[in-house]
């Protein structure tokens, strides 16, 4: 056990973690500013009747890309599958 002085496991870079790894903050700050720029979200609900807000700690979310394209690049065969994002957010009709 590494307790115990023994070996102690360690993981690096992969390529899964490369394609289907959660976004990095700098993706999740990116995201979430086009999102507040191009639709007027903010970070916190407010007062306001129109208030549309990014739903919490899990508002910005990676979109899992399509299998096939995921496969090929875990395999080789083809290039990283690009990374999109899905935003959760709460307005005046419920989550959006």
């Amino acid at each position: 056990s590494a307790a115990g002085g023994g070996p102690r496991l360690a993981f690096g870079p992969s390529r899964a973690e490369d394609a289907l790894g959660d976004l990095s903050t700098g993706e999740v700050r990116a995201v979430a500013t086009w999102f507040s720029e191009h639709l007027g979200a903010v970070g916190r609900r407010n007062a306001s009747v129109d208030c549309l807000w990014m739903a919490g700690p899990s508002a910005v979310e990676l979109f899992i890309p399509p299998k096939a394209a995921t496969v090929a690049y875990l395999e080789g065969r083809g290039p990283r599958p690009p990374r999109f994002a899905r935003v959760t957010a709460v307005g005046r009709r419920g989550v959006e």
